[in-house]
């Protein structure tokens, strides 16, 4: 949880609330199956990062943050995060996210108890129509909202500030701390919005904390490189990228 939603979003007023996900990679290596498991290929390790967006009278905030492993499942993610919020976000609520939160019948029924709009794109299948009771109210919403749909934009432009801002690569080397640099992101960024600082000032507080980050980072690895060379010439990571034979 990164924003305070009983104060930005308090009182009465309607309240967009817009979820995506992304990845962040970090400074190490994972190896993945490929052609058919026959072949390791090393690739960047990177953590799945679920945001939610709040948007209320113009004013925008992150809500909430979730960072887990690579192959977490991001409407899971998303759940543990609903069901954690107890207190009321807005008078009225629009839920804005793409086709994948269409697809879990779970999400849907949450958000319906607690008396939210959900604007979530749901289409029919080539062979299946949609069936479940939920899929379909959300579909008719969907086809009838549109507008409100085409709002998912603004989690974009958040994510892309991040990323341009600090890139899309942490300097952490270990999977803990880049989840903790990843809400460090997200706190600064909502740091930004409340002082109101005006865009200029925005921009050069997001590129002064990369600065501080960066700093850190090489402090941090100073200490760790030789640790880590040699752990990544015993996993064989001297190779350079080129798929390793599995024998």
């Amino acid at each position: 949880m990164v924003g305070k939603k009983g104060g930005f979003m308090k009182g009465k007023g309607e309240v967009l609330l817009i979820c995506d996900g992304t990845g962040f990679g970090y400074g190490s290596h994972c190896f993945v199956g490929w052609y058919r498991g026959g072949v390791k290929k090393r690739v960047r390790a990177h953590c799945k990062v679920l945001m939610v967006l709040g948007e209320k009278e113009g004013k925008r905030m992150i809500l909430g943050v979730k960072v887990e492993g690579c192959y977490a499942d991001e409407r899971k993610m998303f759940l543990r995060w609903l069901k954690r919020v107890r207190e009321k976000i807005g008078e009225k609520v629009k839920f804005v996210a793409d086709g994948l939160y269409g697809k879990s019948i779970e999400i849907l029924r949450e958000i319906r108890r607690r008396g939210w709009e959900a604007y979530v794109k749901v289409k029919e299948g080539i062979w299946q129509g949609v069936r479940a009771k939920e899929r379909r109210e959300a579909m008719k919403a969907w086809e009838e909202g549109k507008e409100v749909y085409k709002q998912r934009y603004k989690i974009e432009q958040v994510i892309g500030s991040l990323k341009k801002s600090y890139g899309d690569v942490c300097g952490e080397r270990k999977e803990e701390m880049a989840k903790k640099v990843i809400m460090m992101m997200a706190i600064l960024w909502n740091m930004a919005v409340l002082l109101a600082i005006g865009f200029a000032g925005f921009r050069f507080f997001l590129l002064f904390s990369r600065f501080v980050f960066e700093v850190a980072w090489l402090v941090n690895s100073f200490h760790n490189d030789r640790e880590f060379f040699e752990h990544s010439h015993t996993l064989g990571l001297h190779s350079r990228g080129k798929p390793i034979l599995l024998r």
